[in-house]
């Protein structure tokens, strides 16, 4: 087995785990939930607490007070708690009164004709993309002037991705929790990454951090060994390979290490269906099966011919983070995979994987499948269910 050591730094660290490091699991959310990095991404931040029996509620129906509150929460904008009533059904001593009183200090809301601000009443889509509009003060398009109130509000929405289905955007449904929370999100972390508009991109690197931190902390959700947590969070890509003699080829770049900085250390394996770990370190006799040869820069493990499935496991390979968080990127960390007609696929190590990169599983019938994802730590050893101790950060 070889070592690969690349500088652990404290930016990289910084990096990775500042954003995504505590974020809540809400019980009645799943990772196949559409609002399941949403949800995380915003508890992680102190934006939403769910409810004391541990849920959500996605689905529930969102009132003005508890919109005003996410927003302000999200801003992390300060609040004072008032000493008189803002609106006359807007007690001072009510736990939202400042976030609705701090909206009309700014002029985020004025309330209706009335008077009044109806603090429980639901509120639509709509009037949701105002009032985000309005205290993050999107830039706007003006318009025609018989244009409905809420358009520009909606153009800006598409054009910056944060509705998630925008052909079929209703501005007169009532908003539900998990809705405006969606849009506030992406919001968010458009902001973050100093991009234009939303992409699946960026929720797939905060959906990594997530699970990566997770995994760190002995805290993953995943419900057995067999399961990882995909980018993209769909099917792996199968490559077909020619049958014969394969290789495997992890590959690096040195990086300068100032003798101040603490290494950190990353290891591959290659798991065979029978759980044994391939982890020769030269080539000591042909009739081997597999075989790993190591060089300066680079490692290669050859299977001469594969042994047959047992019928529930494949031949597994993955590279592990053993000191520190620090990238897999900052390396250079490549994997290729050659069968006799030559590079059959190439995976480029993710800038945001920082424990286990699992890359792909190979069947006897030479069918790869390529996961490039986070993976389980259980995978240092299929037939244990217990993780190996995380090393402290910094």
């Amino acid at each position: 087995m070889k070592k690969i050591f690349i500088p652990f730094t404290i930016l990289g660290i910084l990096i990775l785990t500042a954003n995504i490091s505590a974020a809540k699991k809400f019980t009645d959310i799943n990772e196949n939930s559409p609002y399941y990095t949403t949800s995380r991404y915003l508890s992680e931040k102190g934006i939403i607490n769910g409810y004391e029996d541990g849920t959500f509620k996605p689905d529930r129906n969102i009132t003005r007070a508890e919109l005003l509150k996410i927003i302000f929460e999200g801003n992390k904008t300060k609040t004072e708690n008032p000493n008189t009533n803002c609106f006359p059904d807007v007690g001072y001593k009510e736990r939202y009164s400042k976030y609705v009183c701090a909206a009309k200090n700014l002029n985020i809301i004025t309330g209706y004709k009335d008077k009044t601000f109806k603090p429980n009443q639901t509120i639509s889509n709509a009037e949701g993309l105002k009032i985000l509009g309005e205290f993050y003060k999107w830039n706007l398009s003006t318009g025609e002037t018989n244009e409905v109130w809420y358009k520009k509000y909606i153009d800006f929405g598409k054009k910056t991705n944060l509705l998630d289905d925008s052909d079929n955007f209703n501005p007169d449904k009532k908003a539900t929790r998990g809705e405006m929370s969606s849009i506030l999100y992406r919001y968010l972390a458009k902001e973050e990454y100093k991009v234009e508009k939303f992409s699946e991109n960026i929720d797939n690197k905060i959906a990594i951090k997530i699970n990566a931190d997770d995994i760190a902390n002995g805290n993953t959700p995943l419900e057995n060994d067999s399961q990882v947590i995909s980018r993209n969070l769909t099917t792996p890509e199968i490559i077909e390979l020619t049958p014969g003699e394969i290789k495997i080829v992890l590959s690096w770049e040195d990086i300068t290490i100032p003798p101040e900085q603490e290494k950190t250390q990353f290891n591959s394996y290659l798991l065979q269906p029978t759980d044994e770990e391939i982890s020769f370190q030269h080539k000591i006799d042909s009739k081997f099966d597999t075989i790993m040869e190591t060089g300066k820069n680079s490692e290669t493990i050859t299977i001469t011919h594969l042994k047959p499935d047992n019928g529930s496991k494949d031949y597994l390979y993955f590279v592990e983070s053993i000191n520190g968080k620090t990238t897999f990127n900052d390396a250079k960390i490549k994997v290729e995979i050659y069968d006799k007609n030559g590079l059959a696929k190439s995976v480029l190590a993710h800038e945001s994987i920082d424990r286990i990169w699992k890359i792909f599983t190979l069947g006897e019938n030479y069918e790869i499948r390529i996961f490039d994802s986070i993976g389980d730590c259980s995978l240092i050893n299929r037939k244990s269910n217990s993780c190996p101790e995380v090393p402290e950060s910094i």
